[in-house]
């Protein structure tokens, strides 16, 4: 089980392309600080659902991410193409 502190980093990130992988959102987040976790969210066929969930290891980072990228249109470039990202979080605890 979680503890508090862990499900306040715990970021849900939703309206993702459903062409993202881990990696990329590892990419995407990193710079708001060090990453415990990255888990796209997958139906019972393995198929990505669009949303993911994003552990930081320090609460801070956490809260930067949020207040840099929550409500905007960021364009992000990976593999030589562009996607759209809305970001819309949703905090487990805060």
């Amino acid at each position: 089980a979680e503890t508090q502190v862990e499900k306040e980093n715990k970021l849900f990130v939703g309206m993702l392309p459903k062409t993202f992988n881990e990696h990329e959102l590892r990419q995407l987040f990193q710079p708001f600080g060090e990453l415990k976790e990255v888990h796209i969210i997958r139906g019972p066929e393995g198929s990505p659902k669009g949303c993911a969930f994003v552990k930081f290891v320090d609460r801070d980072a956490a809260m930067s991410a949020i207040n840099q990228l929550n409500e905007t249109i960021p364009t992000v470039s990976f593999n030589m193409y562009s996607e759209y990202l809305y970001f819309c979080f949703r905090r487990d605890v805060l």
